[in-house]
């Protein structure tokens, strides 16, 4: 686990920034309540990537949003990104690709980031993301907004049960 707080940067990316040609994953990162011109939490940019379980929230950013993609591809699997505070454009996510299926979004929740849309520019909707302005839709106090439930058999959390999985529980019997 992954943890990036109470950051402040004068121009890109309180959390992460990337902007070279690199290639990455990130598996159960938290960027939390950090401070940028843009991005707030992460910015990638001309990279290929893979942000698993990431949550993204409480972060601020005088403008853009809480998550910018550009020019790279990847993908974005059982994330939160919520509770984001963007002074204009988007709260949520930014993306600017030449190719909308360069950045495949499953299973995610956008919801809650003020500033404008959740979302703004092209993504491959890979299934079962919720994006909305309320986190909780209904004024119920229960959180409408959910991801993926995840699957107590994947016990390497790669979106599949199969032999690795199992190669795990014998591991640990």
């Amino acid at each position: 686990l992954f943890r990036s707080r109470e950051n402040s940067s004068d121009f890109l990316a309180g959390g992460i920034l990337v902007s070279a040609e690199a290639t990455f994953d990130l598996l159960r990162t938290d960027l939390l309540e950090n401070h940028a011109s843009r991005a707030g939490g992460l910015q990638v940019t001309d990279s290929t990537y893979a942000l698993d379980e990431m949550v993204v929230s409480g972060n601020t950013m005088d403008e853009y949003a809480a998550v910018i993609l550009t020019r790279g591809s990847g993908w974005l699997r059982s994330g939160e990104i919520r509770d984001n505070v963007a002074q204009e454009s988007v709260g949520g996510i930014f993306t600017v690709v030449s190719d909308p299926a360069s950045v495949d979004v499953r299973c995610t929740v956008v919801c809650g980031n003020l500033g404008g849309a959740q979302v703004i520019g092209d993504f491959s909707d890979g299934g079962d993301n919720c994006i909305q302005d309320e986190c909780d839709g209904d004024g119920d106090g229960i959180d409408d907004c959910i991801g993926c439930p995840p699957c107590p058999a994947d016990l390497n959390g790669d979106e599949r049960v199969d032999g690795a999985d199992l190669g795990d529980w014998l591991g640990l019997w």
